[in-house]
């Protein structure tokens, strides 16, 4: 089982201000669903920007990263371009990611392309992925048509099309209702499981941890007296 250990992570919005994060450490397993969660402004939504190499400019990142027995030092304020290379977000508005006049396949034919998300011509045929056919969503159906669980389904089936090792979620359910919300999870369980993902995800819902029967952790995030950011970590 391959294993991300960050050691040793500080981040600081600029020189001036004091750290965000201060000699923080977190470990990621593939095959494991991983809850941020914590108060606003703790650095939930930072945490995730530092993991896809989106640092805000200005910004001061350090730290090392060890991946299958390799030491990655974090040069130039963001994380290694070898590890972000496999790391992908689905973002919380997922209308910015689909085209609801488009089919599921198309969708997914559109994803696959090398410039995604910038418009090209589709092909012809395509052959769609083993987790779409195995799922319960029509691969004809016209996206608009979908429930709001189908449809968080698809983006994350999109985004997975390039190769990942890390699949980054906000508030992936926040907009469900609890029929939705399970088979959104049940979906993410399988994607971990299946593709060996390491999976993080922000959110608010306790009751979301609680259908997640597999391996799967909480990071908790809390500031100290000094306004530090303080990360931990336990099994569910």
């Amino acid at each position: 089982m391959n294993t991300y250990y960050i050691n040793n992570l500080t981040f600081r919005f600029d020189e001036k201000n004091s750290p965000l994060f201060n000699n923080a450490s977190l470990e990621l397993k593939e095959g494991t669903i991983y809850f941020i969660q914590g108060k606003n402004g703790v650095g939930k939504s930072t945490l995730l920007s530092m993991l896809q190499g989106t640092n805000p400019p200005g910004s001061q990142l350090e730290g090392e990263i060890i991946y299958n027995g390799q030491q990655y030092i974090i040069q130039n304020n963001v994380f290694p371009q070898e590890i972000t290379a496999c790391v992908r977000t689905v973002v919380q508005d997922t209308t910015t990611m689909i085209v609801p006049t488009l089919t599921v396949a198309e969708n997914i034919q559109l994803s696959q392309l090398p410039r995604f998300p910038r418009p090209e011509r589709l092909p012809i045929d395509g052959e769609m992925p083993d987790i779409i056919k195995k799922s319960t969503i029509n691969s004809t159906t016209i996206v608009h048509k979908l429930s709001g669980g189908q449809r968080q389904i698809l983006a994350i089936a999109m985004m997975i099309q390039k190769p990942t090792k890390v699949l980054l979620l906000d508030e992936p359910t926040s907009a469900l209702d609890e029929y939705n919300t399970l088979l959104v999870m049940n979906f993410l369980m399988e994607l971990a499981q299946q593709l060996h993902l390491i999976i993080v995800i922000i959110t608010h819902d306790k009751d979301v941890i609680d259908l997640v029967p597999i391996d799967s952790h909480i990071v908790s995030i809390d500031k100290d007296i000094l306004g530090t950011s303080i990360i931990t970590q336990r099994s569910v």
